[in-house]
């Protein structure tokens, strides 16, 4: 269960002051077309890319006297000043308001606030979104320093060359082919309406001229956007187009729907592009394909992936002959570094993710072995020892390997919000968790066993099946290792499947390179039957799937 621990406010002030991932203002502006509405136990805010509501003492006195002040004129010295409070509370004010998404700089720019036209608004208050942007300007500028080319013969160019400059670029120049621009752009945009243009001439002036390309198809009321093509970092335009072709489109083909549906189209396509170049908003055409059918709505994305020589003949594949392997960890790689969000991070401060940290798997109703926390650990550096090896795993070696693998340190600071683990694992989460087929440990019965890591202790489960029908049979004690998947992606999404098994991987070099030092082989299988497995540890695979699978033994006389 979670311990369900809140980050304060002073926490969220250090933690703005000195992650380098956090710049907070330093002339706080409220972002504008936001609207503030007060209620009896604080302030709701909505307008910024998510609803942000803010409870307490603070929110209903300070915070709502504060908000009035944030016209990007004054410090946070000056504001400190002006509202005869200490600077510090003014600090944990400004970082929790910005970490929230409803700040923006003032600072070194006079037009921030001159700037109240509906897209500087609408980009002020989207900010948050990616964090990029220090403020509106910033995205604006970004726009307005960006030459677009627009190549097609069908009649959506029109309208989506209008919708890009009504968007802040500051020069679109719409064209049938790539040989008659007179200038190099910075982005290109080429669509296929309906067949009338090839895409493949933009795609190789593109290549040549190292341009990065959108392409964009229109056949009926179906869209097809991207994916964004960049010849630094992406599969190229062929070998992405292939890939598309082989998502078969429906076979209504409604020309009836035209006028609407080029409208509609040019929207999109504007959004892509403006998201891409202004680092605000969603852009899904960096990850693949997105296909919207523009009369039912339905929209679908196609992840685009390299397509290696040569695969296992028993890979799964994508429609696109995509190893299914291969589509899962494009899908979640990371963008290169200039398209990172420095939005992405602040998740690990929300009070939601913090809370993740303290929870485990737990067994409220077993019975519970306590584990010995003192005197257990092996001597660092993790060597092998001189002396002869361990004749028999005992009580202290098991409860060291379970510690070290999956445990927590002591508390060196009570109340912190952060746990402290022995293996690192991502988000700090402690994904992975470790249960235990017993068959001949010194001081603990034989059976079947669940580590408690908040409470390092064992928990007893259930004997459902013989041990010596269990992998490991051979073994003084088989470990079990799952991966908490569902409470990872709770915060992590898909991204989640490659966390858990990254966790497993650090938690068993820790294991096997710990119980070496103690005189013990700790050997990792290479398979195992999950079904098995699952039906012996009581698991739901699709929330708790088994990440590794580990026989402890002492070293034979032949081995040590």
């Amino acid at each position: 269960m979670a311990d369900n621990k809140l980050i304060s406010a002073e926490e969220m002030r250090r933690a703005v002051a000195q992650d380098p991932q956090f710049s907070a203002p330093k002339q706080p502006a409220l972002c504008r077309g936001l609207v503030v509405v007060p209620f009896s136990d604080g302030i709701l805010v909505e307008g910024a890319p998510t609803r942000q509501v803010l409870r307490g003492a603070a929110a209903r006195d300070l915070t709502a006297r504060l908000l009035p002040l944030l016209d990007g004129a004054r410090t946070v010295t000056q504001l400190a000043e002006q509202m005869v409070v200490p600077v510090q509370h003014i600090e944990q004010v400004i970082a929790l308001l910005y970490t929230c998404g409803l700040l923006e700089e003032g600072a070194g720019n006079t037009a921030v606030m001159a700037a109240d036209g509906a897209a500087a608004i609408f980009w002020s208050r989207s900010l948050d979104s990616t964090r990029v942007n220090r403020n509106a300007i910033e995205a604006m500028q970004r726009l307005n320093g960006t030459r677009v080319a627009v190549v097609t013969n069908g009649d959506v160019g029109e309208g989506l060359r209008d919708t890009l400059l009504a968007s802040g670029f500051g020069d679109v120049e719409l064209v049938a082919s790539p040989s008659d621009l007179s200038d190099v752009p910075g982005l290109l945009v080429a669509i296929n309406e309906d067949g009338h243009t090839h895409l493949g001439e933009a795609a190789r002036w593109c290549r040549t001229h190292g341009i990065p390309m959108l392409p964009a198809h229109l056949h009926g009321t179906t869209l097809d956007i991207g994916p964004y093509i960049d010849p630094e970092f992406t599969v190229s335009f062929d070998e992405a187009d292939r890939q598309r072709r082989a998502h078969s489109l429906s076979d209504r083909h409604d020309s009836a729907a035209g006028s609407a549906v080029r409208i509609m189209a040019a929207a999109l396509i504007a959004s892509q592009a403006t998201a891409i170049t202004s680092r605000v908003g969603t852009a899904s055409v960096l990850r693949g394909m997105v296909r919207t059918d523009l009369e039912s709505w339905r929209q679908d994305m196609y992840v685009t992936a390299p397509v290696p020589d040569r695969t296992d003949s028993r890979s799964s594949l994508t429609a696109g002959n995509v190893p299914l392997a291969l589509a899962f960890e494009t899908s979640v790689a990371f963008p290169p570094r200039k398209l990172l969000n420095p939005r992405d991070h602040q998740m690990h401060y929300k009070p939601g993710n913090i809370a993740l940290q303290h929870e485990s798997k737990r067994w409220p109703s077993a019975r519970t072995l306590a584990l010995p926390k003192t005197a257990i650990h092996p001597q660092t550096p993790l060597e092998p020892p001189r002396e002869t090896t361990a004749k028999r795993v005992g009580l202290r070696h098991l409860a060291s390997l379970l510690m070290l693998a999956v445990g927590r340190q002591e508390e060196s600071a009570p109340g912190r919000p952060s746990v402290p683990r022995w293996a690192p694992t991502g988000g700090n989460l402690g994904s992975p968790n470790l249960h235990a087929l017993i068959r001949d440990v010194e001081d603990v019965p034989a059976g079947i066993w669940g580590y408690d890591s908040a409470a390092h202790r064992l928990a007893r489960l259930p004997d459902v099946v013989d041990l010596a029908q269990a992998p490991g049979s051979d073994a003084a004690v088989t470990l079990v290792l799952t991966g908490s998947l569902a409470r990872v992606a709770s915060k992590y999404s898909t991204f989640a499947w490659r966390i858990v098994h990254l966790d497993a991987g650090v938690a068993l070099a820790q294991l096997s390179h710990a119980a070496r030092s103690f005189g013990l082989q700790a050997r990792p299988l290479d398979r195992w039957d999950d079904l098995a497995l699952a039906a012996v540890l009581d698991l739901d695979l699709d929330a708790e799937p088994i990440t590794g699978v580990v026989e402890l033994r002492p070293f034979s006389a032949e081995e040590a």
